[in-house]
């Protein structure tokens, strides 16, 4: 069974794979806990973000349950002609029919997503589509368009700046080179995204690469160091609580100790991966597991326990539904019979082993004839299943143990058949055309990034020649006597003094930096303080001297009544009087206005939070990107002064918690009802905790859109940033 380990080896593969959270037991609640949101929900984009995010959740557990939710929120989010929300659940479903190794089905639901999200020169939607489908060409084993795909994905996320999204790229590039045989590649990729992860402060993606790089060394058989960076990794997964990624690390160990010859340390480590798999309920893990046991046993030739923990296998996958796992249990069914027919020296003892062990349907026939026909019989239905789903390497296997088998059996004709084919598979993964490809893909790469660097240098040498310069006047200098060397003492003078300037303008650049970190932290309240106390001032003077000048009026008015019977002199006063009287009562209402009104009443919500985005943007601490759709006529006043203050408490948790450097801000007015999306790639939180924590912050924000009778939805994990998603009817 020697192809079961390959089931074990863990990497990144980020869009494709729910957060960690779906993959452990809570997966399934957190679902059935959305489910009851979903009745309370009106038909409108708010539902259609819930149906996408049952739809992901599923997919790992469920892809028909995925698939189904994500044709609802896609019906959905047609009738509204809400094109993000048509984007976003054709990608989701992309994902579910991948899960059910519908290629072809999830490549069609790629393409439409992709087509609108360049519609709408979202890069960001463009770019996780688009590494999506570099995943699936990569489960082909077709490496250069996949190859094609991330690198066009990383160069849209580049430009960006969603370091971790490059992040994720670049694991899943060090992948197709670790898969390709190109290991020195594959190892600078991989260090490449676990220096960005550290960076970002994501242990979970920092301790997987840590596995990847564990993976590469294994294949490299240097054993000393895979087991030093699978036990790094495993202590890390440990201690942030990854119950997954600890479990298949643990499988990964033992797997090392199988190369090595170390079975009975091998098993120790598979059994307790296989505990801890059915502690958290991972049955794709625990099927993988069990083949690996099996293939410990074959490694020992104990080819009929090897064979009962495969068809053990087998069953678990058969019953989730997992067509990958299946098709490596039946090939490494079918190698073990194979074997079994060429070892004579086995018999059915160890039947007793197996039934001890609980392992279902565990005798074994005997006869050499029996069992090789079993063996072909396993190999052929692995064969077939493998074509099914494009698995090349499992296809590669079965061919050469068939071609094996049926020479044995003296069918000379078939076993050349499957020979052909084996090799033709063989020469297929390390092919001249396919390195040509994938080598070209590189040098594009590297002429992207050299192009940058011919810039730099071309900078550099200005530099340089300057500087030569500047050298050869000196030197000149120094020869010229007396005079020449006062000139220098001058010129080295002015230089220290710059130098101190230079020195006294970097202090206050810190200075002013400071500064505005404080400001933008104290912005909120400052607002809130300016609209209050303009209010109370703008109230006191329509109502108080506003009545008083009223009242000066019309005492005025009466005096004009007598004014007949003045002097010409006291008659031009009092009219001089009225005048500058009738001017401070224009001046009251005015002031009054300008001080009720604001900037936000002037110009509405999306003019402020662009003037938001800027003042954010010029601290230097993150990107701000804002979206607008359907908001060409003005909301109420009240409504944008609280959406505004809604945004800028969120603005502000961000700058203060997250240490995110990108937020995308969204407003979609679809009839009668406002969606607001608030996105950063930030270090996320436990929004459970943060409630219980019974903070002001998310109680001022459920306040402020309760009172505009509308809902709110946070979603965020630990290194996985966080999604705001807020509805109000207009």
């Amino acid at each position: 069974m020697k192809i079961a380990a390959i089931l074990k080896i863990s990497f990144i593969s980020i869009f494709l794979l729910p957060f960690s959270l779906f993959a452990q037991k809570q997966g399934q609640a957190l679902i059935d806990s959305l489910l009851k949101e979903l009745p309370k929900l009106k038909e409108d984009t708010n539902k259609v973000n819930l149906l996408n995010a049952i739809s992901f959740g599923s997919n790992s557990i469920n892809p028909d349950e995925g698939i189904k939710y994500g044709q609802q929120a896609l019906e959905l989010a047609t009738k509204l002609k809400w094109k993000a929300g048509i984007a976003n659940a054709d990608n989701r479903l992309g994902v579910n029919y991948w899960r059910r190794s519908d290629d072809a089905k999830a490549l069609e639901y790629y393409a439409a997503a992709l087509k609108i999200f360049v519609d709408m020169d979202y890069k960001i939607g463009v770019a996780k589509v688009t590494i999506n489908m570099g995943s699936i060409y990569s489960s082909q084993s077709n490496y250069p368009d996949a190859l094609k795909y991330y690198f066009n994905a990383l160069k849209m996320i580049e430009e960006t700046g969603h370091k971790d999204m490059v992040a994720a790229t670049t694991g899943n590039i060090g992948r197709i080179y670790e898969n390709q045989g190109d290991y020195p590649l594959a190892l600078e990729y991989y260090f490449k995204a676990l220096k960005i992860h550290e960076e970002l402060g994501d242990k979970y993606g920092a301790a997987a690469n840590i596995g990847n790089i564990g993976n590469v060394y294994a294949r490299q058989s240097d054993y000393p160091r895979a087991l030093e960076y699978f036990f790094k990794a495993l202590k890390m997964d440990k201690e942030i609580g990854n119950k997954v990624d600890a479990a298949s690390f643990t499988g990964n160990i033992g797997n090392v100790y199988v190369r090595q010859s170390d079975y009975s340390s091998a098993l120790q480590y598979f059994f307790r991966a296989l505990k801890m798999e059915e502690e958290i309920g991972d049955k794709g893990g625990e099927a993988a597991t069990t083949m690996c046991i099996g293939d410990d046993y074959t490694q020992q030739k104990n080819y009929i326990m090897a064979i009962a923990y495969g068809k053990k296998a087998l069953q678990m996958s058969e019953e989730i539904g997992d067509k990958w796992a299946a098709v490596y249990a039946l090939a490494g069914i079918g190698e073990a019979y194979l074997s079994l027919a060429q070892d004579s020296a086995q018999s059915g003892k160890e039947t007793l082993l197996g039934l001890q062990a609980g392992i279902p349907d565990p005798v074994i026939p005997t006869g050499k004839a029996t069992r090789l026909h079993l063996a072909i019989d396993y190999l052929q239905r692995g064969l077939d299943s493998a074509k099914k789903i494009n698995v090349l390497n499992v296809m590669k296997n079965c061919y050469q143990g068939l071609g094996e088998a049926y020479k044995i059996n003296h069918d000379y004709k078939k076993a050349l058949e499957s020979y052909q084919n084996y090799t033709a598979i063989k020469d297929s993964f390390f092919s001249k055309e396919n390195k040509t490809k994938i080598t070209n893909l590189e040098h594009q790469r590297e002429l992207d990034l050299k192009e940058n660097q011919i810039k730099l240098l071309e900078q550099q040498y200005k530099v340089t020649d300057l500087k030569a310069q500047k050298e050869k006047l000196i030197r000149r200098i120094m020869t010229g006597g007396t005079i020449m060397l006062i000139i220098l003492a001058t010129l080295m003078a002015m230089y220290f003094v710059r130098k101190q300037q230079h020195e006294k303008q970097v202090a206050s650049e810190r200075i002013n930096t400071l500064l505005k970190d404080q400001e933008l932290r104290s912005v909120s309240d400052m607002l809130d303080a300016q609209e209050g106390e303009r209010q109370r001032i703008a109230s006191d003077l329509h109502d108080r001297l506003g009545s008083m000048l009223s009242t000066v009026k019309l005492y005025f008015n009466s005096v004009e009544e007598q004014i007949d019977v003045m002097k010409e002199q006291n008659r031009n006063q009092y009219h001089k009087a009225t005048s500058l009287l009738d001017e401070a009562c224009d001046e009251v209402r005015k002031i009054s206005h300008d001080l009720v009104s604001g900037e936000l009443v002037k110009f509405g919500l999306v003019p402020a939070l662009n003037q938001l985005k800027e003042t954010i943007e010029n601290t230097g601490k993150l990107k701000m990107q804002v979206l607008a759709f359907g908001m060409e006529k003005r909301l109420e006043g009240n409504v944008e002064i609280s959406l505004y203050r809604v945004v800028q408490e969120l603005m502000n948790n961000i700058l203060k918690h997250s240490k995110a450097d990108n937020v995308t801000i969204q407003l979609n007015k679809v009839e009668d009802n406002l969606n607001i999306v608030v996105e950063d790639n930030g270090v996320g939180f436990d929004v459970a905790a943060a409630r219980l924590k019974d903070g002001i912050g998310l109680k001022n924000l459920e306040t402020r859109i309760d009172k505009l009778n509308g809902s709110i939805l946070i979603d965020s994990g630990k290194g996985k940033g966080a999604t705001t998603i807020i509805n109000i009817p207009v």
